[in-house]
């Protein structure tokens, strides 16, 4: 024998229809958020910073006349800096051996400040003699010469990759905010007015 399906009531349910709600997202989105942009405050701040300083560093500074010994880092490039409005001198460089340094055109035309790159050299073993005329009155820089390969790097590495850490942080940040703010905790269900008090 089968039992008939109970007829719907035609009131509604005393406790109403219940309301979906979603958790609100939890703390850790906003740490994650916080420390991705952090990561890309620091990557910029350090690669850009060191950058900067390595240009601002001078190995050398000397008068463009006469012969001076000079120490400078080894195995490396570096450049002979001159300040454009003074003369040009004539100079030969020897490494500590006697050798002659070749002096080549840098890629491309760099200055800092008043200082224009004239020429890099490879530094060998970091001791080299200037034997220098023709420039009474002017200065010689020797400091890193950055080529376009340092260019990419800081591109890429201080701008690009801060750029993609750091809005991917904020996007976190901000959608993170919103479900916070949209997903707020619903007030309990009230009953409907029409339920009158129980009976005594």
């Amino acid at each position: 024998m089968t039992m008939p399906y109970p007829a719907e009531s035609p009131y509604p349910s005393p406790y109403g229809t219940p309301r979906a709600t979603k958790k609100r997202p939890g703390w850790i989105w906003f740490v994650v958020g916080g420390v991705l942009v952090a990561v890309a405050v620091v990557v910029a701040g350090v690669t850009l910073g060191r950058f900067g300083i390595d240009v601002a560093r001078s190995d050398a500074v000397f008068d463009a006349s006469g012969s001076h010994d000079v120490t400078v880092p080894a195995h490396t490039r570096r450049g002979v800096f001159l300040v454009e409005s003074d003369p040009v001198p004539r100079c030969s460089i020897t490494h500590a051996d006697g050798s002659t340094v070749p002096l080549e055109r840098p890629d491309s035309r760099f200055t800092y400040e008043r200082w224009v790159a004239e020429a890099v050299f490879d530094t060998g073993d970091g001791t080299l003699h200037f034997e220098c005329a023709g420039g009474v009155g002017a200065r010689i820089r020797i400091a890193q010469v950055p080529d376009d390969s340092d260019f990419a790097r800081v591109g890429i590495v201080g701008v690009l990759v801060p750029l993609a850490i750091g809005g991917a942080g904020l996007l976190v940040l901000l959608v993170t905010t919103i479900l916070w703010i949209t997903r707020r905790p619903q007030p309990p269900l009230a009953l409907p007015d029409y339920y009158g008090p129980p009976p005594r």
